[in-house]
C-alpha cells in the first residue's frame, strides 16, 4: 500500500513538472536584446555623423561591415601628428579592406591648422569635425590621441589613450580583426 502511494505522489510531481515544462514552452517569448553602446572594449561603437574637411557628410554607422580604426586627434598634438602619417600609410596599403578615421577635436583645435596638416601629410582618409565636441564627449575623451579599434561587427575591439601608435600595430590591430572574421 504504502508502495502505491508513493508511485501516486511521484505520478503526481512529475505530471505538475511536466506541465510547467509544457506551458513555460508554449508561453516562451524570447527577449529581444538591444545593442548597448559604448566607448568601451566590447560594446557597440556610439554612432555618431559629422562633417568632413572637404564637406561631406559622414555617418559611422554606414561604414559597417570593414575593420575601423577611428581617431581623436587635434593638430597641436604631439603624439596625434607623429602617427597621422603612419595611419595614412597604412590606409593606402589596405583601404580596400580597412577604414581609418580622423576625428579632429575642432572645437579645441583650428580650422586652419586641421587644413593645413591634412595638406602638408597628404591625408587621404577621412578627417572629421567634431566642432561642438559633441563625439569627444560621446566617446568620454580622455586624452590626445584616442584611438578605437573597432571591429566589421561595430563593435570596440581595443580603446587606446595616447600614442604614438605605429604603421606595424596599425597594421597588427588589422591582421587580427581579419583573421577573426
Amino acid at each position: 500500500m504504502k508502495r502505491k502511494k508513493w508511485l501516486t505522489i511521484l505520478f503526481s510531481v512529475l505530471s505538475i513538472y511536466l506541465v510547467w515544462i509544457l506551458t513555460s514552452a508554449i508561453l516562451y517569448k524570447p527577449v529581444k536584446v538591444e545593442k548597448i553602446y559604448s566607448p568601451a572594449r566590447g560594446f557597440y561603437a556610439p554612432a555618431f555623423t559629422l562633417s568632413t574637411l572637404d564637406g561631406n557628410s559622414f555617418t559611422l554607422s554606414d561604414h559597417i561591415g570593414k575593420p575601423m580604426l577611428v581617431t581623436l586627434w587635434a593638430s597641436w598634438c604631439g603624439p596625434c601628428k607623429a602617427e597621422m602619417p603612419d595611419f595614412n600609410q597604412v590606409y593606402k596599403e589596405m583601404q580596400d579592406e580597412i577604414l581609418i578615421v580622423g576625428v579632429n577635436v575642432t572645437n579645441q583645435d583650428s580650422l586652419l591648422d586641421v587644413t593645413n596638416f591634412v595638406a602638408e601629410n597628404d591625408l587621404i582618409f577621412p578627417i572629421l569635425l567634431d566642432t561642438q565636441g559633441e563625439v569627444a564627449d560621446l566617446y568620454q575623451l580622455q586624452g590626445l590621441p584616442m584611438t578605437f579599434v573597432i571591429d566589421s561587427e561595430g563593435i570596440i575591439q581595443q580603446r587606446i589613450v595616447g600614442g604614438p601608435i605605429s604603421a606595424a600595430s596599425v597594421r597588427g590591430f588589422f591582421s587580427e580583426l581579419m583573421r577573426e572574421d
